[in-house]
């Protein structure tokens, strides 16, 4: 994500993500509850206008309670 959004890790860490990107679309906030309430799985599929680039994320269960995202530029 650091070399995707252009945010350092230092930036990241022990942050929320609104709060490192205060204006993130908040649409996608549905799918990352039900993967760190449920356990559950998503490929989002969308265009970034931060970046200007279209966008594939990965989204995971890393542990309960908690989302994880894999970033990739198309």
């Amino acid at each position: 994500m650091a070399v995707v959004e252009g945010v350092t890790v230092e930036e990241m860490l022990n942050r929320s993500f609104y709060e490192v990107f205060r204006n993130g679309d908040r649409k996608w906030l549905v799918s990352y509850a039900d993967v760190a309430l449920n356990g559950t799985k998503h490929t989002l599929k969308d265009f970034s206008p931060e970046i200007g680039k279209d966008l594939t994320i990965y989204c995971y269960q890393p542990e309960p309670g908690f989302c994880a995202c894999v970033l990739r530029p198309e």
